[in-house]
């Protein structure tokens, strides 16, 4: 089979050129060599390949079939090639990226800092700012953004979805609510008008957060396997009876005013610890408070919808270029 498979790549090449010289030329070959190889396997099939003249040659209608399957194996084998080689030479390079300042320290910065530990050739600038840059203007390759993207001429890929969590100080809770029974209205079947929570929020201190919109959308949390499975819903499941759910409610949206106001999502917090009122950050962000008791998740079954984290690059990026090897980098390795 190797042989076969030389004396292809010798084929293609001398159709290519037109004769058995031209493709000795470029095979370092003697045309004997050449014209040796092609006999070997027009044996090897039984059926002429070329027409031979003193002038040119021309291809059989078998010929014709060989080249087509010949070009297109060499294709294939050089794009294999040319991949594990760029694979395995050292990215070298100038890259900047501008992302979100609570980024800094998140399981994204772990999986960059990873990427740069196996690339130590790659010269990296990251801007932290929530506010968003202009790439071109800016001469920034790659940037970070949170949730729906404005219409524009960027390329956008999608990272992951980030979990977000109602949360305030534990002094701000108001009298008789507490992080077991804090959504108490809606306790009952899923069925329950929301109203009355949503009363009770939309009455509470609000930080707000300059980059997002006043109206915030919460969404039904994914109940534990014990919860979803009730005693009654076992007894009908065995009797066959049908328990409705059609009217649960699975999402609602309240409208905040705040008081205070930030651009960025550290003063945020801060000033959540400090009791001024609501936040509904990224849960990474607060895991530790409320483990420690700092702040506390309000909603024992409601929780803020998820924002979409995505990459956006320039569309005049060239392709094979630093940023699009930080893309699929995170897209493969980034755990959240």
């Amino acid at each position: 089979m190797i042989d076969e498979l030389r004396a292809m790549a010798i084929f293609v090449h001398t159709v290519d050129t037109g004769s058995f010289r031209g493709a000795g030329r470029i095979l370092s070959l003697s045309p004997s060599v050449v014209s040796h190889h092609i006999n070997q396997l027009e044996q090897k099939l039984d059926t002429p390949l070329l027409y031979r003249s003193t002038r040119k040659l021309s291809l059989t209608d078998a010929g014709k079939q060989l080249y087509i399957a010949a070009s297109e194996m060499l294709r294939v084998a050089s794009d294999g090639l040319e991949q594990v080689n760029q694979q395995s030479q050292s990215l070298t390079g100038r890259l900047h990226i501008t992302l979100p300042a609570m980024f800094a320290c998140s399981p994204l910065m772990d999986c960059l800092s990873m990427f740069i530990r196996q690339h130590p050739e790659i010269e990296l600038q990251m801007s932290f700012s929530d506010r968003a840059a202009d790439l071109v203007a800016e001469g920034i390759d790659l940037a970070i953004r949170i949730g729906p993207l404005k219409d524009s001429a960027l390329k956008a890929r999608a990272l992951f979805e980030m979990p977000r969590v109602l949360v305030c100080h534990p002094d701000l809770l108001p009298e008789g609510l507490n992080t077991q029974c804090s959504d108490v209205v809606v306790e009952s079947p899923p069925e329950a008008d929301p109203q009355p929570l949503i009363t009770l929020l939309e009455k509470l201190p609000w930080i707000g957060f300059s980059q997002r919109p006043g109206v915030k959308t919460l969404i039904r949390k994914t109940r534990p396997a014990s919860e979803q499975v009730t005693e009654q819903a076992a007894e009908a499941k065995e009797t066959s009876e049908v328990i409705n759910t059609t009217a649960c409610i699975n999402h609602f949206s309240i409208k905040v005013t705040s008081r205070i106001s930030v651009d960025n999502l550290e003063a945020q917090l801060s000033l959540a610890r400090k009791g001024l009122g609501l936040i509904t950050p990224p849960r990474f962000m607060v895991q530790d408070d409320i483990a420690q008791g700092t702040l506390v998740d309000l909603l024992a079954h409601w929780q803020p919808e998820p924002l979409m984290v995505y990459c956006v690059w320039p569309e005049q990026t060239v392709r094979n270029h630093l940023t699009g090897h930080v893309v699929c980098y995170l897209q493969q390795h980034l755990v959240v």
